[in-house]
């Protein structure tokens, strides 16, 4: 026979239904039969065939995509149909035996398929032109540096996607955060404006409890200077009497606290908690052990707020017959009452300087502190230091009177300044800086200073 075509392949479609596809060329064993299939992403892969049928000149192969359950090609599949040749020359031809054309044809049939098998195949391939001398091998190192650099390209771009979908969605939240503030803003500006334009007084049992609207226009009543929503007056429409108790108030003025002596706000209270003293009032605390008081003395407190948010002021005449007085101020919204908090002064503050020169806090407790004077550098030169234990670097700026003393220094790169301060006494006055340092850790000081500078190092006894 010859061999008049040189068509090495067949392809075909998938349906899902099909299982019997043609093939156009000739083949003399059902093993040099190649089937590839390709799936919709893309992917290919060899599989065998359930059968093959040879004719004289072509054929046909029946597939499954599962042999064992018999299931058909899937729709969308594409089936590629291939010679898979053998590349063996088998017949063996005896020097002097009788020479047998149909045999000898058949061989060069054989030959002309494996070579149209190769040029099948070599057209699928990447090839340079024929005047190019770039070597094929150059050219594939080329293409694959191509593909990684897409393939990193293309991750970095998934990256950014993934970031800006997650700005979005955050964005998104703010913006939604944003409008239920916003919406929550109008409805308390509603309540305000309502409260402000009821003429309902918050208590109506209470003759002296008045709404906004009516306070508004008692002080239009009382302050001497008109506008456009108050009129106001030139002079109090109330005259001030001395009452039967002796004390000087508003005459047939009977409208709450404004105006009237406020010792007869005041309550008297005694051992009392004063988590449970929340109306609103001036109140007079008996000096005492009672629950949750800043201090055991005397107490002059102030209760204010409104709904659930409160605050108490409290000022103590005197802590555990220390005659410095003080004052403490806490909040609570809801049940939950804050820490009391001193409102220190300027000589609370220099107090706590000169104790912290001969006491050291640590573990919540007061020890004696051990002191060891470090020789301070000139202005603005470094000293370079390791502290032996954990404590505090104090440096001060001894200044005499008029002179206006400051100590600035920079410690590892952190800037410390005490700020300006003129001196009026007499004698010296001291301005300075305690820093915490901790053992082992070297520390670099620059101090800036006018005056003279000391520096010191106190730890806690034991330390050492």
């Amino acid at each position: 026979m010859t061999i008049e075509s040189n068509i090495s392949k067949n392809t075909h479609i998938g349906n899902g239904v099909t299982i019997h596809f043609p093939f156009t060329y000739k083949i003399w064993k059902k093993e040099e039969m190649l089937v590839t299939i390709e799936d919709e992403k893309g992917i290919t892969s060899n599989i065998t065939p359930y059968d093959v049928i040879l004719g004289n000149n072509g054929g046909e192969v029946v597939l499954y995509i599962d042999n064992e359950n018999k299931t058909p090609i899937p729709k969308g599949y594409t089936i590629a149909l291939t010679r898979n040749m053998p590349f063996l020359q088998e017949q063996d031809y005896i020097n002097g035996w009788r020479f047998n054309a149909d045999v000898v044809e058949e061989n060069f049939d054989i030959v002309t398929a494996e070579l149209q098998q190769l040029l099948e195949s070599s057209k699928r391939t990447i090839k340079v032109p024929v005047t190019s001398s770039t070597k094929p091998e150059e050219l594939l190192n080329e293409l694959y540096n191509a593909r990684n650099i897409a393939v990193e390209q293309a991750g970095v771009a998934t990256q950014q996607a993934q970031i800006s979908t997650e700005q979005a969605t955050l964005s998104g939240s703010y913006a939604q955060t944003a409008n239920e503030q916003a919406v929550l803003s109008q409805q308390y500006a509603d309540i305000s404006q309502r409260w402000a334009e009821s003429e309902t007084p918050p208590d109506p049992t209470d003759e002296n409890s008045k709404s906004a609207k009516a306070w508004a226009m008692i002080a239009a009543d009382i302050i001497p200077v008109a506008s456009d929503v108050l009129p106001g007056k030139v002079a109090p429409q109330y005259p001030l009497v001395t009452g039967p108790d002796g004390k000087l108030t508003y005459d047939g003025y009977k409208r709450g606290w404004g105006a009237k002596n406020l010792n007869d706000n005041i309550s008297i209270l005694g051992d009392a908690d004063l988590n449970t003293v929340t109306d609103n009032g001036f109140y007079h605390v008996n000096a005492g052990t009672g629950l949750n008081r800043p201090a055991n003395s005397p107490i002059t407190l102030v209760v204010s707020g409104y709904d659930l948010r409160k605050l108490q002021i409290a000022y103590c005449f005197y802590e555990n017959n220390n005659a410095n007085n003080k004052v403490f101020v806490r909040s609570k919204y809801g049940e939950t009452w804050s820490p009391w908090v001193q409102i220190s002064l300027t000589s609370d503050m220099l107090d706590r300087y000169n104790q912290l020169t001969d006491r050291y806090i640590f573990d919540s407790n007061m020890y004696t502190s051990k002191i060891i004077t470090i020789s301070p550098p000139a202005s603005d030169t470094e000293l370079k230091y390791t502290p032996p234990a954990n404590g505090y670097l104090i440096m001060r700026a001894d200044a005499t009177q008029g002179a206006i003393a400051r100590i600035h220094a920079v410690v590892n790169g952190f800037t410390f300044t005490s700020g300006y301060m003129t001196i009026l006494s007499v004698t010296h006055y001291h301005v300075g800086l305690w820093i915490p340092v901790k053992k082992g850790v070297p520390v670099s000081i620059k101090p800036i200073y006018k005056g003279y500078c000391s520096i010191i190092f106190s730890y806690a006894e034991g330390e050492l």
